[in-house]
């Protein structure tokens, strides 16, 4: 809302959506639901996290992986006829696994409550977050390819959640693909979660590497645990 304050755009519904590295895909899914059914014809998608206040800067395995950073887009309704417009999806969440990566609750400010606890921070348990992607983001992605009925050989670039370069070199083998389809910027910016994928999409246009037409996979995954991937000409 503060957002919408900002840029004045008053006719415009604002909300938050929390999904933690796949937040980003969500809205883009959600937004393609508002398209679907007619009630909105513009959407502005904003992921962005400071997530360097939710670390503890002593534990090592958590504070030097995270940044901070924010990436937004706007996209537009299309005419049924507009082949090149649809996006096919494949998401969900396993709630069941979330305690691999947590931010603990913030303490209760409440004279009726009787709290000691401290300020919580970031945990993850690398190893279960590593196995939970290479498994279910190829899998999503390959959902997600089956229903626009196209191969991973006719993706042109994979755009992906930058959370872990193993991670990303393992889904590009699973998926048969050559890793000079799947851009990394985590070098520079780190694991932004909600921010990266647009962050990275728009690098990727600004360089001029992502043209019109391109055939691209957007792929989001993380707490929750949560997964998205979409299949889309730019």
């Amino acid at each position: 809302c503060e957002v919408q304050a900002v840029l004045g755009a008053k006719n415009a519904m604002a909300f938050d959506v929390s999904a933690g590295c796949t937040g980003f895909m969500y809205v883009m899914e959600i937004a393609n639901g508002f398209f679907a059914a007619g009630t909105a014809k513009k959407a502005l998608l904003i992921g962005a996290e400071t997530l360097s206040k939710m670390m503890d800067w002593g534990d090592r395995s958590t504070c030097v992986l995270f940044g901070d950073g924010a990436g937004a887009c706007v996209i537009e309704a299309a005419g049924e006829e507009d082949e090149d417009a649809r996006v096919f999806f494949a998401s969900g969440s396993d709630g069941s696994r979330g305690a691999a990566l947590t931010c603990g609750h913030r303490p209760i400010n409440n004279l009726f409550v009787k709290n000691e606890d401290k300020t919580d921070y970031t945990h993850m348990d690398g190893q279960a977050v590593f196995k939970f992607a290479v498994r279910t983001v190829p899998a999503a992605i390959e959902q997600a390819l089956e229903k626009a009925g196209i191969s991973g050989d006719d993706v042109d670039m994979y755009i992906l959640h930058q959370a872990n370069i193993r991670i990303i070199e393992s889904v590009a083998k699973r998926l048969g693909q050559p890793m000079e389809k799947f851009p990394v910027i985590m070098q520079e910016y780190g694991n932004i979660s909600a921010g990266s994928v647009p962050l990275l999409t728009d690098i990727q246009v600004r360089n001029g590497a992502l043209k019109r037409g391109m055939k691209i996979v957007m792929a989001g995954f993380g707490a929750g645990l949560t997964w998205s991937a979409a299949v889309l000409t730019y």
